[in-house]
């Protein structure tokens, strides 16, 4: 057989078994959301613990396995290890570490606003960007742990914060929609869309319904695990594009 044609049969074995280990990642990825919103809604917390730790792990095995690793932005990664350890924090820690936990859901969305500056464009604004707000981010927290006094107007100041990363991440959005390809760019429309969505939600559920609705809770595992899953496709997506 030529050499040729023996190449081409092992790319395309290798092809195969690669998209294969998607559809596995895919079903286990969405099993561990399923289980974990259906444990909040239940409020079984430490079966949704358990199920909740495996979600992010799942994404970084998927982006390990992809053909871009070496390539993929490192605020991909940063994004992804934000998401991991703040969920750990959040589920195992007192409520002094719970505090840094939700600290680092802010600092995964700046790793999301400054993907999005970054792409398609060779400057370092974004880096810029992300050590001022990881700075500021990391000087409120140095005071809700150790000025006690000043908590309640730490608590107002980081809600502040929170809400203008947001909307650093819906103006990074809708500046990157044009510029690059429109699948692509449609996939990360709805991954902040979900990600305000769920941010209301979660907003609501804490100040307003003090937690009184499992269905509140449930539906904030949904969307977690969806702008998850759509933040990392579109990533994986705009990369092997090249």
């Amino acid at each position: 057989m030529p050499r040729e044609k023996v190449k081409i049969r092992e790319r395309n074995k290798n092809e195969n078994e690669n998209e294969n280990g998607q559809v596995v990642l895919f079903l286990l990825f969405w099993l561990a959301v399923l289980i974990e919103s259906v444990a909040l809604y239940k409020r079984q917390y430490i079966l949704y613990g358990f199920s909740r730790i495996f979600v992010v792990p799942i994404l970084l095995t998927r982006v390990a396995l992809s053909q871009v690793v070496k390539k993929v932005s490192v605020y991909a990664y940063l994004f992804l290890l934000f998401s991991l350890l703040s969920d750990l924090l959040t589920i195992f820690g007192n409520s002094s570490i719970v505090y840094i936990g939700l600290s680092l859901y802010t600092a995964s969305y700046i790793t999301i606003g400054c993907y999005f500056q970054q792409l398609k464009e060779n400057h370092n604004n974004s880096h810029i960007i992300f050590i001022v707000t990881s700075v500021i981010l990391g000087a409120v927290c140095f005071l809700w742990h150790y000025s006690p006094e000043l908590r309640g107007k730490t608590f107002y100041i980081q809600i502040a914060f929170h809400c203008a990363v947001l909307l650093y991440v819906i103006y990074g959005t809708v500046k990157k929609y044009k510029k690059i390809e429109r699948k692509i760019a449609n996939v990360f429309v709805y991954a902040v869309a979900i990600i305000v969505i769920t941010n209301i939600l979660y907003g609501l559920d804490v100040l307003y319904f003090q937690r009184k609705y499992a269905i509140v809770d449930a539906l904030v595992g949904v969307g977690n695990g969806m702008y998850l899953f759509f933040i990392t496709r579109g990533i994986l997506k705009e990369w092997e594009r090249g």
